[in-house]
C-alpha cells in the first residue's frame, strides 16, 4: 500500500481490510527486512508496510479470498499440527468475516435510514 494514510481494518493475524473507490482490498502487513529478493533501503528495515495480495468487487469475493490465502497460511505454519487446529483456525476465520460482514450490513441499514430521514425532512419543507 503505497499510501499508509489509507484507512485498513484488522480481519485476523496479518490480514487487513481496505478499500478504494472501486475495490475492497486484501492487504497482508509485513516486516521490512532486507532479507530476500529485493534490497531494503536501511532506513525502512523494521517498518510495517501493508501488501495489497487481493482486490475483490464484494464481500463474497473477498471473503472467499481470504479463507484460501488464510487456509494456505495455516497448512504452511508451524502452529497446524493436525487437521482439528487447521479446523479451529477455519473457524475462527469464518467468524471473523461473518462479524465483518454483519457490521458492514449494519453499516449500509444505518446509511439508509439516515437518507431515508432526510429525504422525509425534505419532503416536509
Amino acid at each position: 500500500m503505497e499510501n499508509q494514510t489509507q484507512k485498513v481494518l484488522h480481519i485476523i493475524d496479518d490480514y487487513y481490510l481496505g478499500a478504494d473507490a472501486y475495490n475492497l482490498l486484501l492487504y497482508k502487513k509485513k516486516l521490512i527486512t532486507g532479507d530476500g529478493n529485493k534490497t531494503a533501503k536501511p532506513e525502512n528495515v523494521g517498518k510495517e508496510v501493508y501488501s495489497a495480495v487481493g482486490y475483490y468487487n464484494s464481500l463474497a469475493a473477498l471473503s472467499e479470498g481470504l479463507s484460501k490465502r488464510f487456509l494456505i497460511d495455516e497448512i504452511n505454519s508451524d502452529e497446524v499440527k493436525d487437521l482439528r487446529d487447521l479446523a479451529k483456525a477455519m473457524i475462527d476465520l469464518a467468524d471473523r468475516v461473518r462479524s465483518i460482514e454483519s457490521g458492514y450490513f449494519k453499516l449500509l441499514e444505518e446509511r439508509m435510514k439516515r437518507k431515508d430521514a432526510g429525504e422525509s425532512e425534505d419532503r416536509d419543507n
